[in-house]
């Protein structure tokens, strides 16, 4: 279990390190990989026949220090993850706390301040020695696991749904260690000297790693998509043309030649590599092809797009109709789960049209809109890339479960406003912006002429 625990959270480790060292997140979530990996073979140890106390007492003292790291990880990933997304997070002072809080009794772990001793009881099990200090370990996982629940809830109720669905997965992938952990891991073996039930620690870390993937691929927790497209695109290459290089020299050694003279085998060896350089090409361009269809099914072809879109708008003068037809082609496209148009139709009037369950835009919400943005339109409002100062419209947009906003205006003159819902997969990206945003004039000089 440890064995397969340790391989699965290295690639997936590797797997989120890989979309960029740069990325805080990517560095919060490697540090807490590798935590869960000393945390797992120091546990190993301390369930095996330890003869030797000291050795006994740093395994025991290395578990808990690994336990008061992966905790202030897990605390700053979901602060790293809300502040990639835009999402509201707690303040610097608070995020100052947990670090140097977690920093002092990260070492201190390493002293008699917490574990005084370990020695083996007559079962031939570890038990321990207690000191004061051990209501500081206490109190850090009390408090870092406090502020970290408090932001995933915080983030399931108030965030977009791809962000609301990351925050669920690592919160449900947390509940097992967070109940049954503190006692079977603290309470059985420091309070009654019961160690039997350590050996599942393991399974929560397993459980937890399981929940993350679950997020990487459903929610679009990290962006992985590329570093699994090239593992799996050279993984199938090299397995190709091993299968291909071993059939070919099965047959022509074995069957052709019987197992002749060196030379030739050396002679056909290099042919046969060069062949094989020669077609490896091909056959990864195909790999490509397959995996990108797998694993890049929200790509589409812009011009393509376009042309679909022209032909909507220039299908009929009936307005209803005209916009029923872009918002479908809209959300189909860039795999929204609502999207609807607002637009003027008279003095103080305005009418929706939309698909799927879109959330009902008032003409008040509309003039408060025109004042909120102003005359000057940059380009749309994406949901996850506001301001600080935008919390008056973020909390618009989150209560209409809104993620872009579309203003439709020229020459001045504002015509009403295009919204997308959530993305139906993971998030919109700056392709689907600038898309959208090249897209806002045709669409006002539709609306005009109809």
């Amino acid at each position: 279990m440890v064995i397969a625990g340790v391989m699965c959270a290295a690639l997936i480790a590797l797997f989120v390190l890989s979309r960029g060292l740069l990325k805080w997140s990517s560095r919060a979530y490697g540090l807490m990989t590798l935590s869960f990996i000393i945390l797992m073979i120091a546990n190993l140890f301390t369930l095996g026949t330890i003869t030797d106390p000291d050795f006994a007492l740093l395994c025991v003292r290395l578990v808990a220090a690994m336990t008061t790291v992966v905790l202030a990880s897990l605390y700053f990933l979901t602060q790293f993850l809300s502040i990639e997304s835009k999402s509201r997070h707690y303040t610097r002072g608070v995020n100052v706390f947990v670090f140097v809080f977690s920093l002092i009794v990260f070492f201190i772990h390493f002293t008699p301040l917490i574990y005084r001793e370990a020695y083996i009881n007559l079962e031939g099990g570890i038990a321990v020695t207690v000191s004061f200090a051990i209501i500081l370990f206490v109190a850090q996982v009390g408090t870092v696991l406090a502020l970290t629940i408090t932001h995933l809830l915080r983030g399931i109720r108030h965030s977009s749904r791809a962000h609301r669905g990351q925050n669920l997965s690592i919160f449900i992938g947390i509940a097992p260690a967070l109940v049954l952990a503190p006692i079977t891991s603290f309470v059985l073996p420091v309070v009654y000297g019961q160690v039997a039930f350590v050996s599942i620690t393991p399974l929560y870390i397993v459980f937890f790693i399981g929940m993350v993937a679950y997020a990487m691929i459903r929610h679009g927790l990290f962006d992985i998509r590329l570093a699994v497209v090239r593992t799996a695109t050279y993984f199938l290459s090299l397995t190709t043309l091993t299968v291909v290089y071993l059939a070919v020299a099965y047959f022509i050694f074995g069957q052709v030649l019987g197992q002749q003279t060196l030379t030739w085998q050396v002679v056909l060896n290099v042919s046969l590599t060069l062949v094989l350089a020669f077609i490896f090409q091909p056959i990864k361009k195909f790999f490509d092809r397959l995996t990108n269809k797998v694993f890049y099914q929200d790509n589409y072809n812009v011009d393509d797009f376009f042309t679909e879109i022209s032909q909507a708008l220039t299908s009929t003068n009936d307005l209803h109709g005209l916009l029923g037809r872009a918002v479908e082609k809209i959300a189909y496209t860039v795999k929204s789960s609502d999207a609807s148009f607002v637009v003027y139709t008279g003095a103080e009037r305005s009418e929706q049209i939309g698909t799927g369950h879109y959330s009902r835009i008032s003409y008040k919400d509309v003039q408060w809109l025109d004042a909120h943005l102003g005359d000057s339109i940059a380009g749309p409002k994406v949901l996850r890339l506001l301001e600080d100062e935008d919390e008056p419209l973020r909390k618009m947009m989150v209560s209409h479960r809104i993620a872009i906003i579309l203003p439709l205006q020229r020459q001045g003159v504002k015509m009403g406003y295009f919204f997308l819902g959530d993305h139906k997969r993971s998030r919109y990206n700056p392709r689907d912006v600038r898309v959208l945003w090249s897209l806002a004039d045709e669409l006002v000089i539709a609306i005009q002429n109809a």
